[in-house]
């Protein structure tokens, strides 16, 4: 399966929140966040946003989404972001961030696992295509 490389820097700020919220939320699936995906979150952004957001403004924009996150109903919010992502290859680009940050930290955690595959239910992404984008980030 071919994966859509997702520049961030062409995403409309309302699509550019929904991945990183996305992100955020697969990072922190198991309870913890470790200092390693703190550090894969801003590697992705910077990358990805092809040098228009710095290491700086990507930790303030995981501690902000962090801190949005916190107390909200996952399911809801998964939906928001499916609302927000219109494009499909949007969304499998977005699962595909999601995915890599879960591993950062070399630990894949059941709960982990749990959220991915519930975000890619949620974001209407087939269990095939899921499990092939999972399976991307961990040959990573």
């Amino acid at each position: 399966m071919e994966q859509t490389v997702l520049s961030l820097a062409s995403l409309e700020m309302a699509s550019l929140e929904s991945v990183l919220a996305l992100v955020v939320l697969a990072a922190r699936a198991d309870g913890r966040l470790d200092d390693a995906e703190v550090a894969d979150f801003k590697a992705q952004v910077v990358s990805a946003s092809e040098g228009r957001i710095d290491a700086t403004l990507a930790d303030i924009m995981f501690d902000a989404l962090h801190a949005s996150l916190t107390g909200d109903d996952v399911d809801y919010r998964l939906r928001r972001i499916r609302s927000q992502l219109r494009d499909p290859a949007v969304r499998e680009a977005a699962l595909g961030m999601a995915a890599r940050i879960t591993l950062a930290d070399g630990i894949f955690h059941v709960d982990e696992l749990r959220f991915l595959d519930r975000a890619a239910a949620i974001l209407e992404i087939t269990p095939d295509t899921a499990r092939a984008i999972i399976d991307a980030a961990r040959a990573r």
